[in-house]
């Protein structure tokens, strides 16, 4: 009867594939950190700058249906109220349907731009939509805006109903 040794396994097989597999899991790790940084950085953004656009927004609503122009012409940044007079507002007032009955709005998307360029310089601008409630309806609404020091004032504004 004969034995015969056999050599041993090589080990640096096994070591490659725990090296390699320690390496994916930190990988995925730093992915994971990444990525709940950015998201917890959005929700920042979401929960301090929009309730301010918003407030923006339901501010012209809600000076539409006093029919207060000089009030709703002051929300708009100085570059929009460059491209149009105090009357345009007047006019967008005169549709009282839009204005009248006002309760509440609901944001339901806003993209935030930051370092917009403009004629006088960079800015961050925001896109914000959304729904107007009124007492016997609803309507929805589309906003730009701009923000201005720490306000966050309208570059333009379209309210359907």
């Amino acid at each position: 009867m004969q034995d015969t040794l056999q050599p041993a396994a090589p080990k640096r097989k096994n070591r490659l594939l725990i090296v390699l597999i320690v390496a994916a899991v930190v990988v995925l790790a730093l992915c994971a950190a990444i990525f709940a940084f950015i998201f917890s950085q959005v929700g920042q953004v979401a929960s301090t700058e929009v309730p301010a656009m918003q407030k923006t927004v339901d501010d012209f609503i809600r000076s539409g249906g006093k029919q207060d122009v000089a009030a709703g012409y002051a929300l708009f940044a100085p570059e929009a109220q460059q491209q149009f007079a105090q009357e345009k507002v007047k006019e967008m007032f005169d549709q009282k349907q839009l204005f009248d009955k006002f309760q509440s709005t609901a944001v339901t998307s806003f993209n935030i731009n930051s370092n917009a360029s403009t004629g006088s310089g960079s800015v961050t601008t925001a896109q914000l939509e959304g729904t107007v409630t009124y007492s016997d309806s609803q309507g929805t609404f589309k906003a730009e805006l701009m923000k201005v020091g720490d306000r966050w004032l309208l570059i333009n504004i379209n309210i359907t109903h």
